[in-house]
């Protein structure tokens, strides 16, 4: 479950994903069982959420970690950075937050 405060200091993390010659929805079910199976209950990680774009072919995450070592381990693991490049043209880009403001 997602937690927004700004006491805590967890990093959270803004992650488009795409596909190449993919919809959303058809990258979606690649990226699913991924979370799913292997994301899901990594070492420092609070949380995930993923998202379909309602105006691009693109898949967004709102991912929650303990801290930036937590997801810089997850970075460098080679069988997840797999994962996502068995996935015909995968490409994203992420974005590193905190939250400063929450209501």
């Amino acid at each position: 479950m997602a937690v927004i405060d700004n006491f805590r200091g967890i990093l959270t993390v803004f992650s488009e994903y795409f596909s190449e010659g993919s919809s959303s929805k058809e990258l979606l079910e690649e990226l699913e069982p991924i979370f799913s199976n292997h994301i899901k209950g990594y070492p420092g990680l609070v949380s995930y959420n993923l998202h379909i774009s309602i105006e691009t072919d693109s898949v967004f995450n709102y991912f929650q970690w303990k801290d930036d070592d937590s997801y810089q381990k997850f970075c460098e693991d080679e069988t997840i950075r797999k994962m996502f490049l068995e996935i015909s043209g995968f490409n994203d880009k992420s974005f590193k937050t905190k939250v400063v403001l929450a209501s």
